[in-house]
C-alpha cells in the first residue's frame, strides 16, 4: 500500500460524496513448523467456536454476541442499528459496548475482553499497528475468503489487511481538519484560513476578541498525531513511509522533515495557535469548547461532525486543512476504523451476519448518513450536506496517513510523548528530537 493508496482513498471518497478515506535452512524449517503450529491452533480454535455456536443454535435461544467500540458519539446510531438488525434477525442478539476514546483505554480493554473470551465477538480497531498486534496474536477473523468484502470500494481494503491477508473492514474515510465557527468569523471580519500566517492571524483576532483560538485536546496524547501527521503530509512529499522508515532505520528523527514538522509544532504553541493549557485538555473537552462558542477553531479528524452536530444543532461550521508553516497544502486522508470479528469468540456465524448487514447498502447509508462520515460501500447514497466540506479538503493534492503504514503503535506513543514536551515552553528542539530518537533505537533493537 504505497502512494497509490491516498489517490483511491481520494478517488473513493469524492466518488461515494458524487453518489449522495545448512543453519538458515533448519532456521527455515523451524519457522515454517511454528507457523504450522499456529495455523493448526487457528484452526481448532475455530472449530471449536463453531461447536459451541451450533450447541448454542440447537436450544433455540438466539447467539448473544458483542460489539465493542470506542466511539461513544455513535452510540444513539449503533443502538437503533442493532434495533432494526434484530427485527430481521431474530437468531442473533447485539449488546452494544462503549468504552473510553482514550486509544490506551480502550486496548486495554479490548485486549482483555480477546484474552479472558468475555466479549468483543464484533469489534472496532484502528488501522495500521493495532490491527497488526491483534491479527499477529491470532485473535482477529480472516476475511479474505469472505463475501463480505464484496460491495467495498477495493481501494480502501488495504488499510484493514496485514501481511496480504484482510482481517477487518475500514468502515469510512476520514480526514484531519480546522474547523472553524462561520458566525465567529462572521462577526469578526476573519477570513478562513489558507496558509499559516492567516491561521496565525485568525487566531490572533479571536484571541482578542474573548474567544479561544484553536481548540485541541492534547490532554490525551493520541490527539497530537492529528497535528504532527498532518504536517508529516505537508513536508514528506508524498512519502507514505515517513514514519515507518524511523521503524527501519532509514530515516532519523535529526534528519530535516522531522525537524520541519516538530520545529512547526513549537512555533505553532509559541504563536498562540491553541488554547491555553492545551496539555491539560482532555479531547472530549476540546470538542465542547468548540461547540459551545467559547473556541473559535477546533483541531479534529473530519469523524467529528456528528459529534458535534448532536451538541449543538446550530453550529455554522466549515472546514479547512491544517497548514504547515513553510510547507505545501495537503490534504490527508485514511480509511477510518476497522470493523473485525474475533476468531475465538465462539459465535463467528452470528458475528459474520451482523458485519455483513454492517456493510450492507442499508447499515452503511444508516451509519454514515447518522455519524456524518463518508461510506466505504459502493452505491451507498449520502444526505448529510456536510460531506460537500469533506470533499473539498482533498480537492488538491492529498497524501494517506503515514500512521497506517507504522507496524508498531510504541513508535506512536513516542512521537506523541516528543510532541507533548515540544509544547511546554523553552523546549530544545534538537535535544528532544535526539532524545527520542534513541528511545526509538532502543525500541528497534527489541
Amino acid at each position: 500500500m504505497k502512494k497509490l493508496l491516498g489517490l483511491l482513498l481520494a478517488a473513493a471518497m469524492l466518488a461515494a460524496l458524487l453518489a449522495g478515506c545448512g543453519g538458515a535452512s533448519k532456521a527455515a524449517e523451524t519457522t515454517a513448523a511454528a507457523e504450522t503450529t499456529a495455523a493448526a491452533s487457528g484452526a481448532a480454535d475455530t472449530t471449536a467456536a463453531s461447536a459451541a455456536e451450533t450447541t448454542a443454535a440447537a436450544s433455540g435461544e438466539p447467539a448473544e454476541i458483542s460489539f465493542i467500540t470506542w466511539r461513544s458519539e455513535d452510540a444513539d446510531v449503533l443502538k437503533q442499528m442493532i434495533s432494526d438488525f434484530e427485527a430481521k434477525n431474530p437468531d442473533v442478539k447485539v449488546n452494544l459496548e462503549v468504552t473510553s476514546s482514550d486509544m490506551t483505554e480502550y486496548y486495554t480493554v479490548l485486549k482483555s475482553r480477546l484474552t479472558s473470551g468475555e466479549g468483543a465477538d464484533v469489534l472496532a480497531v484502528h488501522p495500521g499497528p493495532y490491527i497488526k498486534e491483534l491479527a499477529d496474536a491470532g485473535s482477529l477473523l480472516e476475511l479474505t475468503d469472505t463475501d463480505l468484502i464484496g460491495s467495498m470500494d477495493a481501494g480502501v481494503l488495504s488499510g484493514g489487511q496485514v501481511d496480504g491477508k484482510q482481517y477487518g473492514l475500514p468502515e469510512t474515510y476520514n480526514s484531519f481538519a480546522i474547523y472553524y465557527n462561520k458566525d465567529i468569523f462572521t462577526k469578526l471580519g476573519i477570513t478562513p484560513p489558507t496558509d499559516y500566517a492567516s491561521l496565525v492571524d485568525a487566531c490572533k483576532k479571536s484571541a482578542d476578541a474573548g474567544y479561544m483560538p484553536v481548540a485541541a485536546g492534547f490532554g490525551e496524547s493520541w490527539v497530537t498525531e492529528i497535528l504532527y501527521e498532518a504536517l508529516m503530509c505537508s513536508y514528506a512529499g508524498g512519502d507514505d513511509n515517513v514514519l515507518h522508515s524511523l521503524e527501519t532505520g532509514d530515516a532519523k528523527l535529526t534528519d530535516d522533515v522531522y525537524k520541519s514538522v516538530f520545529g512547526d509544532v513549537q512555533k505553532m504553541i509559541s504563536d498562540g495557535v491553541f488554547q491555553d493549557n492545551v496539555l491539560g485538555t482532555k479531547y472530549d473537552s476540546s470538542i465542547s469548547l468548540f461547540a459551545s462558542g467559547k473556541s473559535a477553531m477546533l483541531m479534529d479528524g473530519t469523524w467529528s461532525i456528528g459529534n458535534l452536530k448532536s451538541l449543538n444543532a446550530d453550529l455554522n461550521f466549515g472546514l479547512v486543512n491544517i497548514p504547515s508553516v513553510s510547507g505545501a497544502a495537503v490534504g490527508p486522508v485514511s480509511p477510518g476504523q476497522n470493523i473485525a470479528i474475533n476468531a475465538k469468540g465462539g459465535k463467528i456465524d452470528a458475528a459474520k451476519k451482523f458485519v455483513a448487514y454492517l456493510f450492507s447498502k442499508e447499515g452503511e447509508e444508516a451509519y454514515c448518513n447518522g455519524t456524518s462520515q463518508t461510506s466505504t460501500v459502493n452505491g451507498t447514497t449520502l444526505s448529510v450536506p456536510e460531506m460537500d466540506m469533506v470533499s473539498s479538503l482533498t480537492s488538491g493534492t492529498t497524501a494517506t496517513w503515514p500512521d497506517v503504514f507504522v507496524e508498531n503503535a510504541k513508535l506512536l506513543s513516542t512521537l506523541d510523548d516528543l510532541c507533548a514536551r515540544l509544547c511546554s515552553p523553552g523546549a530544545d528542539l534538537t535535544a528532544e528530537l535526539t532524545k527520542s530518537q534513541k528511545e526509538i533505537d532502543a525500541l528497534n533493537a527489541g
